[in-house]
Formats: C-alpha cells, structure tokens, sequence
C-alpha cells in the first residue's frame, strides 16, 4: 500500500526537493538538519520513497 496514494512522490519528483524539505522545514513542518545527520536524511527519502511507495 502507498502512503498517501504516492503524494510523496508526487508533491517531491526530485530527491533533492524532498530532503531540502526535511532539511529545512517548511510551513509547519520543522527543519531536521540540526537533529538529523545528512546521512539520516537520506534513509528517511529513501525509505519515504521505496519502501512506502513502491
């Protein structure tokens, strides 16, 4: 089952716009770089990616 019918996907066709996203926040959404490493970043977009939108 995908999350939110692809809506990751869909709203971040580009890697990098997902992980400026988590990086930095946006609207309400908190900014992760400063509790998360960029490697930890990554895992999150590629598992938001691969394993809840195949």
């Amino acid at each position: 089952m995908r999350l939110n019918e692809g809506a990751v996907l869909r709203s971040f066709p580009l890697v990098s716009d997902q992980i400026d996203v988590i990086a930095n926040g946006r609207r309400t959404m908190p900014a992760f770089s400063g509790r998360l490493t960029e490697e930890d970043i990554e895992a999150v977009v590629r598992y938001t990616r691969e394993v809840l939108n195949p």
